[in-house]
């Protein structure tokens, strides 16, 4: 299986990050596994990520590995991201806030709530909205889907932005995919 792990960044990474970066693909790898890594640097996410997935796709990525440049993870998390053989699943992470809240969410009501991850949480829950920090999709659904596959876009509801991973999951739940997030991979992220 080839796999394209992609990091976009500003001007650097963390060292925490590479080195969890380092255990998991030694570890994918020594299991006969093949990843390239792809690093985008700038700060036009939505940018970045198209040219990333072009890449992945000229590569003959099987799957991409998004990963931010901030996240720590365990050396399995590639495999076990894989062993659920789901089209997209993802950690679900908290951001850097205080009080930290997880990125992920569900429309409900008219409103998007918050996912949290608890833990009593476990396995696999379908999810309207995840963030790309450690979020594993694979290549057909790229290639199922009209580009962009990241795009920002404005809400007049609540008047702000909404991140190009919303975008993406947005048209990928149209497209008929399911969106997951892995409560069990979540609690060590």
């Amino acid at each position: 299986m080839k796999i394209a792990i992609c990091v976009p960044s500003r001007d650097m990474v963390h060292a925490a990050f590479a080195y969890d970066l380092t255990l998991m693909t030694s570890n994918f790898c020594a299991g006969g596994g093949e990843v390239a890594l792809f690093n985008s640097q700038g700060t036009l996410i939505a940018d970045q990520r198209e040219n990333m997935v072009r890449e992945a796709l000229d590569f003959g990525a099987d799957a991409i590995l998004w990963l931010d440049s901030d996240m720590r993870f365990p050396k399995n998390t590639l495999r076990r991201l894989l062993a659920h053989e789901q089209p997209i699943v993802a950690a679900n992470y908290v951001t850097r806030s205080v009080p930290p809240i997880p990125v992920t969410q569900n429309h409900m009501d008219g409103a998007w709530v918050r996912v949290p991850t608890t833990e009593n949480s476990t396995g696999l829950e379908s999810v309207d909205l995840i963030g790309f920090g450690c979020a594993l999709i694979h290549a057909d659904v790229f290639r199922k889907m009209d580009n962009p596959w990241f795009h920002l876009i404005y809400s007049s509801v609540n008047g702000k932005f909404h991140g190009e991973d919303a975008y993406f999951c947005m048209k990928a739940r149209e497209a008929e995919f399911d969106v997951l997030i892995d409560h069990d991979l979540s609690k060590e992220i």
